[in-house]
C-alpha cells in the first residue's frame, strides 16, 4: 500500500528569533564631551546651533545626548524618530518649560504656538477654522491684491537697478513684507499695508524679540536680569523647504516616561528633532543637496524619490500640532513665483560677498544678505 504522503508532515522546526536590541539610556548615549556642571551650554552658539546639532549628528549619529546644564536633552536625526514624538503630541510632548518661562518673562502672550493643554486645544480649534483651504479660497482676491503691492515694490526697486549698479533687493524684508501683509488680511481683516512704507514697525519688533528668545533659552545664567545688554534695553522698550526649513529643528519636553527608537526618555527630558538630516541626505534622497523640482513628480521611479522625499521633509512639522497656516504658505509661495516670473527677468540672486547665503536661526531661519536684482519684462502683445 503506498503511503498517504499528504498525510504526512514534518515536524515543526522553531525559528529563531533575535531578541530585541537592549535599551538604552540617556548615559548608554554618545555626544560632544562638555564640561563639569555646565555640560555643552557653552559650547552651544544660539544662532546657528541648528548647523552645530547636523555636524555632532554626522559626528556621533542620529540619536546622541546633550547637557544643558541640569537638563538632559536627546538629540534625533532620524526623521521616522523626529515624526515619532511630533505625533506624541500634545499628550507625550509639549513645548519646552523654559520657552514658556522665557516667553512670559519678556510680557508676550501665550499662543498657538506654545501654549499647553486646554488652552492649546481652544486655540488651535479657532486657528484651524480661520486658516482651513475654504478660508483661504475665500481669501484669494485679496491675497491677489497683496501680491500687486509687491509686484509694485519691485517695479520701482527695479526701475532703481537700472540708473544704480549697486542697488539691489533686500529678498528676505521684502518677503517678510509680503507674508505680514497676508496674514495680517485672512487672520484679522485688517490692511496692514507694509509692502508700501519704510517703517517696517512689525519686522522691527520680530527681529528684537526672535534673537532674544533664543538666546535666553541657552543661556547659562539669566544675566539679562542683573546686567541687561542693550539688545535686552532695546527689547524691554519695543517689548524651499526641504533644502532650507524656516524650522530646522523642534525642541520639545517629554510628559511622561516612554520608549523612542530604543531609547529611554524619561519625563521632563528635552528631546531635540532635527528636521532637515534625513531631508538632505543621499542614504534618503539621490543627490540630496541638489535643487530639483523634477524629483517631486510621480511618474514611474521618480515617485518612488518623491515618496521618500515627501517622507523625509517636514517643513511643516508633523502630527496634531503641524503647522495650521500651511495651506496659506503654500498659496503664498506660488502667489509670489507667479507674479515675479509674470513681470520680471530675473538678473541675478547673490549676496555681497558672492558667497553661498549664510543661515541664521533667531527662533527660526533666515538667510543672511540674499538680494536680488531685476528687470521689468517687456510684454509683447499675442
Amino acid at each position: 500500500m503506498a503511503p498517504c504522503w499528504h498525510a504526512v508532515r514534518s515536524p515543526r522546526v522553531p525559528q529563531a528569533t533575535a531578541p530585541p536590541p537592549p535599551l538604552r539610556r540617556f548615559d548608554d548615549l554618545p555626544g560632544p564631551r562638555g564640561l563639569p556642571l555646565v555640560g555643552n551650554l557653552l559650547q552651544i552658539q544660539p544662532d546657528r546651533l541648528h548647523l552645530q546639532m547636523a555636524q555632532w549628528c554626522r559626528e556621533h549619529g542620529p540619536v546622541f545626548k546633550l547637557k544643558l546644564g541640569g537638563r538632559k536633552a536627546v538629540v534625533f536625526g532620524d526623521h521616522s524618530l523626529v515624526q515619532a514624538t511630533l505625533r506624541d503630541r500634545p499628550e507625550g510632548f509639549r513645548r519646552t518649560s523654559r520657552l514658556r518661562e522665557i516667553v512670559e518673562e519678556m510680557g508676550l502672550q501665550v499662543g498657538v504656538f506654545n501654549a499647553t493643554g486646554d488652552a492649546w486645544k481652544r486655540q488651535r480649534r479657532m486657528v484651524m477654522h480661520g486658516f482651513d483651504p475654504g478660508h483661504v479660497r475665500r481669501y484669494m482676491p485679496s491675497l491677489q491684491g497683496v501680491a500687486q503691492r509687491l509686484v509694485q515694490r519691485w517695479q520701482a526697486a527695479a526701475d532703481l537697478q537700472a540708473t544704480d549698479a549697486q542697488a539691489a533687493i533686500d529678498l528676505q524684508a521684502d518677503l517678510m513684507r509680503y507674508t505680514v501683509d497676508t496674514i495680517a488680511g485672512l487672520a484679522f481683516g485688517a490692511t496692514v499695508n507694509t509692502l508700501q512704507t519704510d517703517d517696517d514697525v512689525i519686522q522691527r519688533h520680530l527681529d528684537t524679540i526672535f534673537p532674544a528668545i533664543t538666546r535666553r533659552v541657552f543661556a547659562p545664567l539669566p544675566l539679562w536680569r542683573w546686567f541687561p545688554s542693550q539688545a535686552d534695553r532695546d527689547l524691554q522698550r519695543n517689548a524651499t523647504m526641504r533644502l532650507k526649513p524656516v524650522a530646522p529643528m523642534l525642541p520639545q519636553q517629554a510628559l511622561r516616561s516612554s520608549t523612542v527608537g530604543g531609547v529611554q526618555i524619561d519625563e521632563g527630558m528635552i528631546v531635540f528633532g532635527l528636521m532637515r538630516v534625513d531631508s538632505v541626505s543621499d542614504a534618503h534622497i539621490p543627490n540630496a543637496a541638489q535643487f530639483d523640482p523634477q524629483r517631486w513628480l510621480g511618474d514611474g521611479k521618480p515617485g518612488q524619490v518623491a515618496s521618500a522625499a515627501r517622507r523625509t521633509s517636514m517643513p511643516f512639522g508633523a502630527g496634531p500640532r503641524i503647522c495650521p497656516g500651511r495651506y496659506l504658505a503654500l498659496l503664498e509661495m506660488k502667489m509670489a513665483m507667479a507674479v515675479l516670473l509674470q513681470n520680471f527677468d530675473i538678473e541675478r540672486v547673490d549676496t555681497p560677498d558672492g558667497q553661498p547665503p549664510a543661515e541664521q536661526l533667531n527662533f527660526t531661519m533666515t538667510p543672511v544678505g540674499l538680494r536680488m536684482r531685476l528687470k521689468r519684462r517687456v510684454m509683447t502683445p499675442v
